[in-house]
């Protein structure tokens, strides 16, 4: 009897112990993985989006925040959509570059963040 409660304990631990045995190693080799840096490669960009429409009050803030973590080869783009009020002005003022859209655009957030995209192809 007790031989077969031994049998039964192993052949039930088994699998697990072949798991935890496979991750294990798994997180060994992971701690000496590094992957190659790309010779000469050119380093990563990122176009921060903004497609904004009448937020005087509330971009100066939105855009220091962005600011404070971005780099300099970073890009932030600010589409004043058909806006009445000082956002343009005030997104220019905080370092973004700012993409006017009219009263005659289509309106709708949608329109403008395409009308960002299409621009910000144009970029170098």
């Amino acid at each position: 009897m007790m031989t077969v409660v031994v049998v039964l304990a192993v052949v039930i631990g088994l699998p697990g112990l072949a798991a935890a045995l496979h991750l294990g190693v798994l997180a060994a080799g992971s701690l000496f993985y590094r992957e190659r840096r790309a010779q000469g490669g050119d380093e990563v960009r990122f176009l921060v989006l903004i497609p904004a429409h009448n937020e005087a009050v509330v971009i100066r803030r939105c855009l220091e925040s962005i600011n404070a973590d971005a780099r300099s080869r970073d890009v932030v783009l600010v589409v004043a959509d058909r806006c009445t009020d000082a956002t343009a002005t005030i997104a220019r003022r905080s370092g973004a570059r700012v993409l006017e859209r009219g009263p005659e655009a289509e309106p709708g957030r949608a329109a403008a963040r395409q009308a960002g995209l299409e621009y910000a192809r144009a970029l170098e």
